[in-house]
């Protein structure tokens, strides 16, 4: 991928940038579109303008080691867990990307079948990839593993808002300081155990191992994980099994449940979740 010589066209008086643009042009990027990656990212980080500047213009750049996803032979083997771990190691090789411009294209409500075929294209180009992207992916190279359920998590957190002392010496919370941010892994169950996989920019709110006896115990660790970053939950949305059959033309069951952990009772999130848990493991003995 080469520079290109077309600038993206100006943005009007007072528009903002998104919060992270998404290629469309398909690989490799367009002019337009990579001119438009190195402008978001400099707008993103002005710290490092002259970095990406001498990255532009450099006649070469190094090569990076190619990461390779691992055979799924290993899960059909029985050791499912060690598979898991090597599908997050690759996952983590990939890296997650900075740039602020998603390279691969995953919309929503695509069927399960265009999101595999999005899959092979995330493998084969070895780009870094966003949280969207590594639940794609997740979904791809857990296709066929035996005995396994997979669920979306999407995560709506905040930072606490800003206050300020006012000119009559009280502290004043600004709405307008809020800032929020989304999120999501990909939830598995195996037997009685939950776990999850993913990429994030922090390292506690992607991949938790399989190890929690029960959803709300891995939905906790999701909920300390950002307390630790400093955010708090806002809504969790959790999703229906996710099917095995990779030509399927049904989109990712998004819709489960949601709970907002800052404004509903513990004990009837509890009750919620519960029975949602209930129902991911009767659909998946079903399934088998």
């Amino acid at each position: 991928m080469m520079p290109g010589t077309m600038s993206p066209p100006p943005k009007s008086p007072g528009s903002k940038w998104p919060i992270f643009l998404v290629n469309r042009s398909g690989l490799p990027f367009d002019e337009l579109t990579w001119n438009e990656l190195w402008e978001f990212a400099s707008y993103l980080y002005p710290e490092a303008r002259a970095s990406f500047h001498n990255i532009q213009g450099a006649e070469t750049l190094d090569d990076l080691p190619t990461p390779h996803p691992p055979s799924i032979s290993m899960a059909k083997q029985g050791r499912i867990l060690e598979y898991l771990r090597k599908v997050q190691d690759y996952m983590n090789r990939l890296s997650y990307n900075h740039t602020g411009t998603q390279f691969f294209e995953t919309r929503p409500n695509s069927s399960l079948h265009t999101l595999v075929e999005a899959a092979k294209v995330i493998v084969r180009e070895a780009l870094p990839i966003k949280c969207m992207e590594a639940v794609v992916l997740a979904i791809y190279l857990t296709n066929g593993v035996p005995g396994m359920g997979r669920f979306t998590i999407n995560f709506k957190s905040e930072l606490p808002p800003v206050q300020k002392l006012s000119s009559h010496a009280h502290l004043q919370t600004s709405a307008s300081s809020k800032r929020y941010f989304y999120h999501v892994v990909l939830g598995v169950v195996l037997g009685n155990r939950f776990g999850a996989i993913g990429l994030s920019r922090r390292a506690n709110l992607m991949n938790k191992s399989v190890q929690f006896p029960s959803l709300m115990d891995l939905v906790d660790e999701f909920e300390r994980s950002y307390q630790e970053c400093g955010q708090r939950l806002v809504k969790i949305r959790i999703g229906r099994l996710i099917s095995h059959d990779q030509y399927s033309i049904s989109p990712i069951p998004w819709k489960g449940i949601t709970i907002h952990p800052r404004t509903e009772e513990l004990k009837d999130v509890k009750c919620k979740v519960e029975r949602h848990s209930k129902e991911l493991r009767s659909a998946l003995r079903g399934a088998r």
